[in-house]
């Protein structure tokens, strides 16, 4: 169930909420008064625990006056971070003039330079700052219909399966340019869902005696033994046991 503040509301917000969009999707929602952002869930996290995700919604003219007056970076900014995952989604188009102040479109052609005279390389890095230091994960788009499907996305992705199930991020790619891996973690790559960063911990965690990885080693091993090793956890042993016993 996605639960997402009252205030997203068009008759609490003046204009047309998120709300309104949201309720056109097949999500599960709720209305509800949150104490932090404007949308949250629980989803699947590391390790079989169940994490909250927040998301502070802002259009991008709210962003920038929030920003001017430390209205984002005080009380706003501290609520969405009791979250595990705080997201900060930012809905408009901007580009830069040739002064490098921040412009909005004000015509099907026109762009104009906001009010607070923001430059581009500002608004830059405070929203890398957000992300660097402050461990809010921004994301941009430029129409509400983009922003309805990437809430759609957030929320599958957290939701739809267990968070060691994901594999888009595991390919073996390697340019040529990369230092080949070793003969032990090309072969411990060959399990499902061990990738390179993983297989060099596998390495680490069976060299024997010679400095060498035993995978005689390692796939004597069981469950409980993978385990400790960093970057697996448990639902990740219990898979790579049952892959090397065949099942």
């Amino acid at each position: 169930m996605i639960l997402v503040d009252y205030r997203e509301a068009e008759e609490n917000k003046g204009s047309k909420g998120l709300w309104e969009d949201l309720k056109k999707t097949n999500l599960p929602l709720k209305q509800d008064k949150l104490d932090g952002g404007d949308l949250m869930f629980l989803g699947n996290g590391p390790e079989g625990r169940e994490v909250t995700v927040g998301v502070e919604f802002k259009k991008l003219r709210d962003l920038l006056s929030s920003l001017r007056t430390q209205r984002l970076q005080g009380h706003q900014l501290l609520e969405l971070q009791h979250y595990d995952f705080p997201f900060l989604l930012i809905e408009g188009e901007w580009k830069h003039d040739d002064s490098g102040r921040v412009t909005v479109r004000s015509g099907y052609k026109d762009w104009s330079p906001v009010a607070g005279n923001f430059s581009a390389a500002e608004l830059d890095k405070t929203l890398l700052g957000l992300t660097l230091r402050a461990g809010v994960i921004v994301k941009e788009t430029h129409t509400r219909r983009e922003t309805v499907r990437w809430i759609q996305s957030l929320y599958r992705n957290f939701t739809d399966v267990e968070w060691e199930d994901h594999t888009s991020h595991t390919g073996t790619y390697r340019p040529a340019t990369l230092v080949r891996p070793s003969p032990f973690c090309e072969f411990v790559m060959g399990i499902p869902g061990v990738g390179v960063k993983t297989a060099r911990s596998v390495e680490q965690f069976f060299k024997t005696g010679t400095g060498k990885a035993s995978p005689r080693k390692a796939v004597a091993s069981r469950a409980s033994t993978w385990q400790q090793i960093d970057g697996v956890g448990k639902k990740g042993a219990d898979n790579i046991d049952r892959f090397l016993e065949g099942q």
